[in-house]
């Protein structure tokens, strides 16, 4: 929240709901392998679902 409300105060015209569905496509994401740091490997589904859970949080406050 504090990245879109920070996006609100500099951009007015700002639209939180377009950027959320932005976060949630994922057609450009390259299937290159993510280096992590050791023990600290996420599978990318995990971060994808997870991406999903918060951005519909947000669009059913936005209404």
């Amino acid at each position: 929240t504090e990245l879109i409300e920070a996006a609100q105060k500099k951009h007015p015209d700002f639209n939180k709901t377009i950027y959320i569905k932005a976060l949630l496509s994922y057609d450009d994401i390259d299937n290159s392998p993510i280096t992590f740091i050791e023990g600290c490997m996420v599978e990318k589904e995990i971060v994808f679902n997870y991406l999903e859970k918060i951005a519909f949080g947000f669009i059913k406050e936005s209404g």
